[in-house]
């Protein structure tokens, strides 16, 4: 049997399940694919992917990933790590008495996060303080997948392992709107080019382009192998599901 294309030498872990995230510096006009890769996270210039820095460690695994124009936000167990010029360790967010699951990056200065309790924050970046907290029941809505629908300024759309989502504000701390899902637990939630209108992918296979402003279904799309857990749209106009 030919061994042409056997493995023959580990260079070490390039990756991780937490999905890495790409960052353009407007100072030197470049975009950069962050990492984690364990307790840090490699810094790759593109488009050649030549490894350019290695963040400052962490106490333990990173568990979840995301970043603002200007810094990085690594959460590994219950606290989250804040890096300046992609890299230095500069600060901690403390608030969290659980392992922190998902963090988005919205509204231009803040930060939600969600750990396995169901607790959500949101912190303001630049003062580093928590202008939002809410305790969700795991049972009757655990939150599965967060976003930031495009021109929604300080709102958050939340999709649950239940079906239902929620549209909150953040700022108002007010639940704006209850949508009753699609039958199914929501794993994913990606914004469309269009306003008001999200992909939201279900555990069963499907994505639902859906209007949150006036709560109706554009179009259904279904594929083969499982949930849904990634959606991505591009300039065409056509939706990339994985």
């Amino acid at each position: 049997m030919s061994r042409i294309f056997s493995q023959y030498r580990a260079l070490g872990l390039c990756t991780s399940d937490v999905p890495f995230i790409i960052k353009y510096s407007a100072h030197s006009s470049t975009y950069y694919a962050l990492v984690p890769i364990g307790e840090t996270f490699n810094v790759y210039k593109l488009p050649r992917l030549t490894l350019v820095g290695i963040s400052d460690p962490v106490n333990c695994n990173i568990r979840a990933f995301a970043c603002s124009r200007h810094l990085v936000f690594a959460a590994a167990d219950n606290v989250i790590y804040v890096y300046r010029n992609s890299r230095y360790l500069s600060h901690e967010l403390r608030g969290h008495d659980n392992k922190i699951n998902l963090m988005v990056v919205f509204s231009g200065c803040l930060l939600a996060s969600l750990d396995e309790s169901c607790l959500l924050k949101v912190w303001n970046m630049d003062s580093c303080e928590a202008v939002f907290s809410m305790q969700f029941s795991s049972e009757s809505f655990n939150i599965t997948a967060i976003s930031n629908p495009l021109g929604y300024k300080n709102k958050l759309l939340l999709g649950s392992y239940q079906g239902p989502l929620q549209l909150w504000n953040v700022r108002s701390q007010k639940q704006l709107y209850w949508f009753k899902g699609f039958g199914a637990p929501v794993s994913c939630i990606a914004q469309a080019p269009a306003v008001d209108v999200c992909a939201i992918g279900l555990a069963d296979g499907r994505v639902c382009l859906h209007n949150v402003k006036y709560d109706t279904t554009l179009l259904n799309f279904v594929h083969d192998g499982g949930a849904v857990t990634a959606i991505s749209f591009r300039n065409g106009k056509l939706a990339c599901r994985h």
